[in-house]
């Protein structure tokens, strides 16, 4: 079973506080999941068509990267070059620190940076990347979706833009993929006194 990136860039743990958090995790998802070109191409296109500029596309991507992640198809590139991709980053975010106190401490603790190894180690391993030639999309839309996606914005349809609604398939087997949230809620609901 492959390990999925959710899990895997969840993995490492680290000050809530700490000012480059944002930053590390943005990195790495950018390191980890690479985006479809010809996609990107196409929602930029169409957002264009619509009116916006390019700052307001950015803009839109740095604080909505979720309306581009339905519409941009995304992978997990091979091992040797998710390797260097993701090493990079843990090199350049794990030490450091917090430059607006005297006494800070760096981003990665040292359970953090032996989590960072085993990813590491999972990455050779092949456990993170894509199964080559194996299509993890597939088109989801349906007029709920449609009648979602009017309310957030008149102009930003699927439909309007031309631009499909992907949904991935999970890496983890069907259990985990269902069951885990509703156990999540359980566990927070049984153990954790409100």
């Amino acid at each position: 079973m492959l390990d999925d990136v959710f899990h895997f860039e969840d993995r490492v743990k680290m000050s809530m506080h700490h000012p480059s958090k944002k930053d590390y995790f943005v990195a790495l998802r950018n390191a980890v999941m690479i985006e479809d070109e010809d996609d990107m191409k196409k929602v930029v296109a169409a957002l264009k068509k619509v009116g916006l500029s390019d700052e307001q596309i950015k803009q839109r991507k740095k604080f909505n990267y979720k309306w581009f992640s339905l519409r941009v198809k995304r992978y997990v590139p091979e091992p040797k070059i998710l390797y260097e991709r993701v090493r990079a980053v843990y090199a350049a975010f794990g030490d450091r620190k917090d430059s607006t106190k005297a006494d800070s401490k760096p981003l990665f603790t040292k359970t953090a940076w032996r989590k960072a190894k085993n990813n590491l180690d999972n990455i050779k391993k092949g456990y993170v990347s894509d199964p080559p030639d194996l299509n993890q999309y597939f088109h989801k839309l349906n007029n709920k979706e449609v009648r979602e996606e009017r309310s957030e914005s008149k102009r930003s349809t699927s439909l309007a833009f031309g631009v499909f609604v992907f949904r991935c398939r999970p890496k983890t087997n069907a259990y985990t993929h269902h069951t885990h949230p509703h156990n999540h809620s359980l566990i927070h609901a049984r153990f954790i006194p409100s």
